[in-house]
């Protein structure tokens, strides 16, 4: 007897959740806010209390918001399988040119077996050719970054940048058909380019060093002049990337105070992330670094197969990850970054010893968490007064340094301890 195909409940449940997500959005969603409106009691006179639309005028409304949602989504996770492309062939010096292969058989994957997250689950996490398993996290990347830049476009091109501070206040726009259409912010669109770009870039970064892989210099530096460049110019195309008002006067001014700003920041980022170095090497040398006696047993930085020693990976990445947190965000933004990475990695590190197959997880991992938790929540961070913002003092400053380096010490003296047999 002919054995019976099985059913692919992966790939089934996430097509009945996209379905479901539609019909709750577009149906459900405007059938209870009719149904309960009326029963509402309206917090103005009811003169003046505006009038909602029809079920059948919602309808139509929240099936275009959908179709917006869920591009971005696409748009995203199109990004990260890009970003998969780049983890796997820039640390082994492979043109990012050309099609994708399977990494077991090498045979060319076609472009229907290629669709982000629904690919992998359509073929059961396997080649189609050798049957040979891929790793999920391709689709976890592709999700992830999806994800990502569908919170970052809702709150900052959406919702009028509802997480930004800035000195004017700005307009909270709710998701509607006429101001997607007839008010364009690019200047809003330019920010939220450059935030994403920041946590696609650190998320890249960081599973390359998860591969025991070292960032490539080039690739490193070449990511730090287009930054710098895009936000010097950005004037020029009359966009506001750090959302505080053009300046009167020429544009060369403004050029020149986007460009200050971005090398300040690049600058004091480098500094916070020296001082990070400074306390990931006060925790000492583990084991297996002691018994290293010549050059020769060292791994080599550049291959893909050994990583670089703790010591000196640390240093590099607190560098590499708040350099850029500085350019992109301030120097300010990239120390409040820093210390929310030095609180997250001491907590990371707590849990290593519930599991022998845990392993420390490099510290730009950190960094990007902690870069899209301070965008998502930058203005209430903000609004803190014993937290650095742009708006505190010296003290602040300086007591937030201090607990950074406190907090990755600990974390560095915790990895060390649990990574020594």
């Amino acid at each position: 007897m002919p054995r019976r195909k099985r059913r692919n409940w992966p790939f089934l449940l996430a097509t009945f959740a996209v379905a479901g997500l539609l019909l709750a959005y577009v149906v459900a969603w405007p059938l209870a806010s009719a149904l309960l409106a009326p029963a509402a009691k309206p917090a103005i006179t009811p003169a003046s209390r505006p009038v909602l639309a029809s079920l059948a005028e919602q309808i139509p409304i929240r099936l275009f918001e959908f179709f917006i949602l869920a591009w971005l989504f696409v748009f995203g996770s199109c990004i990260g399988s890009f970003l998969n492309v780049v983890i796997y062939r820039i640390p082994r010096g492979m043109s990012l040119w050309g099609s994708s292969r399977c990494p077991r058989c090498r045979v060319r994957i076609p472009a229907w077996d290629n669709l982000p997250v629904f690919g992998w689950l359509k073929l059961r996490g396997r080649c189609r050719t050798c049957r040979l398993p891929i790793a999920a996290r391709y689709p976890l990347v592709e999700l992830t970054v999806g994800l990502v830049i569908l919170i970052l476009a809702t709150l900052e091109i959406l919702l009028s940048a509802v997480n930004l501070p800035g000195a004017g206040e700005r307009m909270t726009t709710r998701l509607s058909v006429s101001w997607l259409i007839g008010h364009p912010r690019w200047d809003l669109i330019g920010t939220c380019v450059l935030h994403s770009g920041l946590i696609c870039v650190l998320l890249s970064w960081a599973l390359i060093r998860y591969d025991g892989c070292a960032v490539p210099r080039r690739y490193a530096a070449g990511v730090f002049v287009a930054v710098w460049l895009s936000i010097g110019l950005a004037p020029l195309l009359g966009l506001d990337v750090w959302q505080q008002g053009r300046p009167d006067g020429p544009v060369w001014l403004a050029v020149w105070s986007h460009g200050g700003r971005g090398l300040q920041g690049m600058i004091g980022g480098l500094l916070l992330g020296a001082v990070t170095g400074c306390g990931c090497r006060l925790a000492g040398r583990t084991r297996a670094e002691h018994k290293r006696k010549s050059p020769s047993e060292s791994p080599h930085v550049g291959s893909p197969q050994a990583a670089a020693p703790a010591r000196e990976r640390n240093l590099e990445d607190a560098l590499l990850g708040l350099g850029l947190a500085g350019v992109c965000l301030g120097w300010p933004a990239a120390l409040s970054v820093g210390l929310l990475a030095s609180a997250a990695r001491l907590l990371g590190a707590l849990t290593l010893g519930l599991s022998p197959r845990l392993r420390p997880a490099p510290l730009l991992a950190y960094v990007c968490l902690a870069a899209f938790v301070h965008i998502c929540l930058w203005r209430g961070l903000d609004r803190l007064a014993f937290w650095p913002g742009g708006t505190a003092g010296l003290p602040t400053f300086a007591a937030a340094v201090t607990m950074m380096f406190i907090l990755t010490w600990q974390a560095s003296v915790l990895e060390r301890l649990v990574s020594t047999p």
